[in-house]
């Protein structure tokens, strides 16, 4: 939302962007009362806007920022604050925020407009009110808020991008409304709002973020654009948005920050350090908040837009000239006995927060009994006498403190007389803890010896012994170890802890944990292979064996009884090999199961079953036959007639095969013959005087390839004729 004079009547309006419902113009009648114009203005869901007159007829427009992927919208006053629709559809993006501005140098109100991914700038083309997309694309975070300012002293106007859970960026201004990324990365917060503005009085403008639910910052500008946290984390609310003016009228500028939650008032000293006013305004679920005069009264009052009603807070500045102390604490408020007399028993602190400067005494009232004891050096605070506990174990005194200009405030404290523990105790001095034991194990429970107590609290504290503080926490009485101990990475640990009483008696002692050294067995056996071919050598080596172990790695492998144990007869291992002792057949054994185990060196052991599994390897033919392997055909038989049937012997009984004459010794009269499917045929007919016998050299493949050559003698019988 935004305050602006939107109707001309001298007062300053409200236009207040809502979420899945219509936007509203709210009126102010000049005393801080605002009536709905009953404007219902588009039906979008709207997030941020910005107030400007874009189309320079002197009054106040609005560019309103639309999320779920809605085009942005930009509506025209009529100058009595009756606002219409200038029908342009700003592309369909989902924005969170806008600023507008002259970027580009040319006299009228330009958008920089804060996306949830691609933020961009539309240029106000014609100066009257018309947008057109400059194209550029500036990053790529999830946007929330955007502030435009000179932040280089450049006399252009650059943008300071509050993103969620990204850092914040600083976008420069060319003067020409090209922005370039000023490569600052500034904090990784939830950051949902920003403000420029002059903070800590040099003459720049630095940046107030709200951040949602972690501490608000203040990133102070060098004059050069460039930002440095002031290390100030201003309270851990779920802030939405902030709205930066002079609400106590010292002439610097403080902070108005809108909560999920009460919202917060931040005073500046006027060096840029914020100091929380301890005012606590409503408790509703606040997203913006705009500051003006609302009421006439010439102070900053508030505006508040909520998730409900939207809320009015008015600012009294007229009715305070001083704000005493809100609080008194004293540092320590406990005393050993037989301290001596005069000895500081703490410190005095006071809480105001617009004064340093104060004076403390003992005063009457409640609680005063034991004031005579006493006496306040500055702001601390001396027991006269030596205590005793057995006379008096506590005392009760009032004190007040006084600002500088004579606020006061009053509280009365109780101060205990204290023997301090004199022993603790861990089971035993010395500690044993098994290595690999879970993080987070409880080590052992703590126990202290103290004459006059029953409660106490135990802390890992500094001093001689607290080598290894880091490596444990305590819970209650317990000593936890952080991350699982390992032996062989640390076999001691020493720590130092604290025992303190229920009214800060303190005793404190070294403590030794010890680790043990324990074996932890195997837990896996790997073999390398498990497959082996058929027809190797025997003693050949399946594979390799390996061993998973945390602690150990030397390790012995055998054979044993067991389940999955079969077969541990027909192999053997030699150190790390596993070995097949003959030579393996498909045929007769296609797996084997063996069981194995894995020792290491001090008898740990881990037993695995294998299946071993022989791969079939394809077997060629073994013969070839042709009736017999001296064939005789008649002679004078037809060309064609067929001269016998081959066939093939082969281990696999049910191969297929095929047959073809090859090259080689004896092919001398293979052209005289052809193969028909299994047939030899002779093509000529045969005649016993012209050639009485013939050699020809045959090849049979199996199905898989595997061949087997052979050469027949094919003899003519010689006939009567």
């Amino acid at each position: 939302m935004s305050l602006g004079d939107v109707d001309a009547d001298g007062d300053l309006d409200a236009f207040v962007t809502n979420y899945g419902q219509p936007n509203k113009v709210w009126l102010n009648d000049g005393k801080g009362n605002f009536t709905d114009s009953q404007q219902a203005l588009g039906n979008s869901y709207s997030h941020g806007m910005s107030l400007g007159d874009v189309d320079a007829d002197g009054d106040l427009d609005v560019f309103v920022a639309n999320y779920r992927n809605q085009p942005n919208k930009v509506w025209l006053n009529d100058g009595s604050g009756k606002f219409a629709d200038s029908q342009q559809v700003l592309v369909n993006s989902n924005s969170i925020d806008v600023s507008l501005g002259d970027v580009d140098g040319d006299g009228d109100l330009d958008a920089f407009v804060a996306n949830y991914g691609l933020n961009r700038v539309w240029l106000n083309y014609d100066g009257k009110g018309k947008f057109a997309d400059s194209q550029q694309v500036l990053g790529n975070s999830n946007s929330i808020d955007v502030s435009l300012g000179d932040v280089d002293g450049d006399g252009d106007l650059d943008a300071f991008v509050a993103n969620q859970n990204q850092p914040n960026k600083v976008w420069l201004n060319d003067g020409k409304g090209n922005f370039t990324d000023s490569q600052q990365a500034l904090g990784n917060s939830n950051s949902y709002g920003v403000s420029l503005a002059d903070v800590d009085g040099d003459g720049d403008l630095d940046a107030f973020v709200a951040n949602y639910g972690q501490p608000n910052q203040v990133w102070l500008n060098d004059g050069d654009g460039y930002f440095t946290d002031s290390q100030q984390a201003l309270g851990n609310s779920k802030s939405h948005g902030m709205s930066l003016g002079d609400l106590d009228g010292d002439g610097d500028l403080d902070a108005f920050v809108a909560n999920n939650g009460p919202n917060r008032v931040w005073l500046n000293d006027g060096k840029g350090k914020f100091i929380d006013s301890q005012q606590a305004l409503g408790n509703s679920s606040s997203h913006r908040v705009s500051l003006g005069d609302l009421d006439g009264d010439s102070d900053l009052d508030a505006f508040v837009a909520n998730n409900g009603r939207n809320k009015v807070w008015l600012n009294n500045l007229d009715q305070y000239t001083n704000y005493p102390p809100t609080d008194l604490a004293l540092s320590n408020n406990t005393i050993d006995e037989n301290e001596p007399g005069n000895s500081v028993v703490g410190t005095f602190s006071t809480t105001d927060f617009e004064d340093n400067t104060f004076t403390y005494q003992l005063v009457s009232g409640d609680g005063d009994t034991d004031n005579s004891a006493f006496t306040i050096d500055g702001d601390q605070l001396k027991i006269k006498e030596s205590p005793d506990y057995e006379t008096q174990s506590n005392y009760s005194i009032r004190v007040a403190t006084t600002d500088s200009v004579g606020g006061n405030f009053q509280k009365v404290f109780t101060i205990d007389v204290k023997v301090p523990p004199t022993d603790l105790a861990l089971r035993s001095t010395t500690i044993t803890i098994d290595e690999s034991e879970p993080a987070n194990s409880v080590v052992g429970t703590f126990s202290t010896i103290d004459p006059d107590d029953h409660t106490f609290t135990y802390e890992l504290v500094s001093g001689e012994g607290d080598t290894d503080n880091s490596a444990f926490t305590v819970d209650g009485d317990q000593l936890q170890i952080k991350d699982s101990p390992d032996y062989d990475v640390q076999s001691t640990y020493s720590i130092r802890v604290a025992t303190t009483d229920s009214v800060g008696g303190t005793f404190q002692k070294v403590f030794t944990i010890n680790v043990n050294d324990v074996n932890y067995p195997p837990t896996n056996l790997i073999a390398s292979n498990t497959t082996i071919n058929e027809n190797v050598a025997a003693k050949s080596v399946v594979g390799t064996f390996s061993t998973t172990d945390i602690d150990d790695n030397t390790f012995t492998y055998q054979l044993v009884s067991g389940d999955g144990d079969t077969d541990n007869s027909a192999f053997t291992i030699d150190g790390d090999q596993l070995q097949i002792k003959d030579s393996p057949n498909y045929e007769a054994q296609s797996t084997y199961s063996i069981r194995v185990a894995t020792t290491d060196s001090v008898g740990g052991t881990f037993q695995q079953v294998f299946t071993i599994n022989v791969n079939d390897i394809n077997e060629p033919p073994t013969d070839l036959i042709l009736t017999s392997n001296i064939i005789a055909i008649h002679e004078n038989v037809p060309a064609n007639s067929v001269v016998g049937t081959l066939s093939s012997s082969d281990a696999s009984t049910d191969e297929t095969f095929t047959y073809q004459f090859v090259s080689g010794n004896g092919d001398t009269d293979n052209s005289a013959f052809t193969i028909d499917g299994e047939q030899l045929k002779i093509k000529e007919s045969p005649d016993h005087e012209t050639k009485s016998t013939y050699s020809i050299r045959v090849e049979t493949t199996d199905s898989v390839g595997g061949t087997f050559q052979k050469v027949f003698t094919v003899k003519v019988n010689n006939l009567v004729e």
